[in-house]
């Protein structure tokens, strides 16, 4: 009887290999970006809110200018509302810069709000006075480089 179940165990563990190894293939090729798909995420846009609570310069990851240069997308990291909510963007623009400065705080009219920590991609449109041409970007909630 020992002889026969041989075959059929050895058929049983073949196909549990097999379909083990298209476990492992599927998953690798679901892990990998289909076709199409775009290199980065898309941020939520959000517009400023004044009158939050706590309010503090908050720092971005890039300002990227927009048609004519006279607007400037920026991009950062950012809370859930309403833990996290843009209150202003502050612009200041000198012949040479374009400084930049996000504040962010929280909504006062929840101040008891419990909200799960994730950092969430936002986009804000900024407008210049003047095109930005070759002036640099800073970020006003950054600190000073040394020197």
């Amino acid at each position: 009887m020992a002889g026969r179940l041989a075959p059929l165990a050895l058929a049983c563990a073949v196909a549990l290999a097999a379909a083990c190894a298209a476990d492992r293939d599927a998953a690798v090729s679901q892990a990998a970006e289909p076709p199409g798909a775009p290199a980065e995420p898309v941020p939520k846009r959000v517009e400023p809110r004044a009158g939050m609570a706590n309010v503090r310069p908050h720092p971005f990851e890039t300002a990227t200018p927009i048609g004519d240069e006279t607007r400037l997308e920026i991009r950062f990291w950012g809370g859930v509302p309403p833990c996290f909510v843009l209150d202003r963007v502050a612009v200041e623009e000198t012949a040479e810069t374009v400084t930049v400065t996000l504040w962010a705080g929280s909504d006062p009219a929840q101040p008891d709000a419990m909200c799960i920590e994730i950092a969430l991609w936002m986009s804000v449109e900024v407008p210049l006075a003047e095109p930005l041409g070759g002036r640099t970007i800073r970020d006003g909630a950054a600190p000073d480089p040394p020197g």
